[in-house]
């Protein structure tokens, strides 16, 4: 009689431990969820940042405020910078298993690659030869295509044509590979030889500049403490529980500090060498670091209202992507078909401009819907070989 006791005692236990064990589960599943969601939402708002600054050459006008916003794209661009780095150092601690630099780079390469060899396609034919809103010569051809498809981009600086908006890419692939080599050190040995290889980059680039080499855009070198700031901010608060409680403390705090260094550099906006180090170059980054904690505050402000459309959320954050990559060739398609049509006066350009932004965001969504299912699943099974 004892010994049944016994045992329905311990199944008991062993019952209650397991619907504590799935409960745990469950609180972190969502919490996971939630956390997200949010920055679902944060990938949005930094894409909205990107198409406002490009907006210019379609509405034939400057919506800006120099004042109070001279350059949000670069605080767009910092807030995807950020978020790669959390996520993949975030997502690297979740699966709490030894990580495979190959495994991982097969990974990036697959899911970055297809669409981007698509974009320079894209940004090839639409600027370099049939011409269309802001056209730009590409020469030399060969030699830029060749730098864009290996990601090269930015060490070949100036001797190529880096193309507007993709060059992004040329900072994100190498700071993958650097990712690469060293996620499976601690906190503290990952900083640090990130940190040295950053400083290895100065060094080259100042050593090459001291003979009259200019090599290296300096995008590369600005942006790379960004995307460290990300992996480490997902090692201190991976659910972003500080942002959560704290998000209309930090958009108060964050905004006041990028008013205060965009009065302090003046309302022309600001002046960025790509080429070479400068002053000036560092006040853009610290604005666009304050811009991107303000808006990236503002995103967790707004995720409550935004959980009350789910679907939209799921299509643009899954879509933004290939927003980011295609949205300046297809906003050219639609002005030029349309303005042809109607006229190419400001108030049509201006009236046209919503209608154009969901052209962009329907095609890229498909475009993204394509790489899920024909070229993701077909360059993973190459790959696998």
């Amino acid at each position: 009689m004892s010994q049944r006791m016994s045992q329905t005692s311990t199944s008991q236990v062993q019952t209650r431990s397991r619907i504590e064990t799935h409960s745990e589960q469950a609180l972190e599943k969502a919490a996971s969820k939630k956390a997200l969601f949010e920055l679902d939402v944060l990938r949005i708002v930094g894409m909205v940042l990107i198409l406002f600054e490009h907006a210019r050459p379609y509405l034939g006008w400057d919506p800006r405020v120099k004042w109070l916003v001279p350059s949000v794209g670069g605080i767009g661009l910092t807030i995807f910078f950020f978020l790669s780095g959390f996520l993949l150092r975030r997502s690297q601690q979740q699966r709490r298993q030894s990580f495979d630099a190959v495994t991982f780079l097969k990974s990036r390469f697959v899911r970055i690659f297809p669409l981007y060899w698509c974009a320079i396609a894209a940004f090839t034919a639409v600027f370099h030869y049939a011409k269309l809103f802001k056209p730009s010569d590409f020469a030399p051809l060969p030699q830029t295509l060749l730098a864009h498809v290996s990601g090269l981009q930015l060490f070949v600086s100036p001797h190529i044509f880096v193309v507007f908006t993709i060059w992004y890419m040329g900072a994100l692939i190498p700071y993958y590979l650097v990712f690469a080599l060293t996620a499976r050190l601690n906190i503290r040995s990952f900083l640090l030889s990130n940190g040295l290889v950053l400083i290895g980059l100065y060094g080259l680039k100042l050593v090459l500049a001291s003979q009259g080499i200019a090599l290296i855009d300096t995008r590369l070198l600005l942006h790379f403490p960004t995307f460290l700031a990300g992996a480490y901010y997902a090692h201190l608060d991976p659910d972003c529980n500080l942002m959560r409680r704290h998000k209309s403390t930090l958009a108060i705090v964050f905004t006041v500090l990028m008013l205060v260094i965009i009065r302090w550099e003046g309302p022309s906006g600001f002046s960025l060498d790509k080429v070479n180090i400068t002053a000036d170059g560092y006040v853009y980054y610290l604005y666009c670091l304050a811009g991107g904690m303000a808006f990236g505050a503002i995103a967790f402000l707004l995720s409550n209202s935004a959980q009350k459309f789910p679907k939209i959320i799921a299509i643009l954050s899954v879509s933004s992507y290939a927003v980011y990559l295609f949205h300046r060739p297809l906003y050219s398609l639609f002005y030029i078909f349309w303005l042809e049509l109607l006229s190419y006066s400001v108030p049509t350009r201006t009236l046209l401009y919503p209608f154009a932004t969901l052209f962009v965001v329907a095609v890229s969504y498909g475009i993204s819907q394509i790489d899920v299912r024909v070229f993701k699943p077909a360059l993973t099974k190459l790959l696998s070989r």
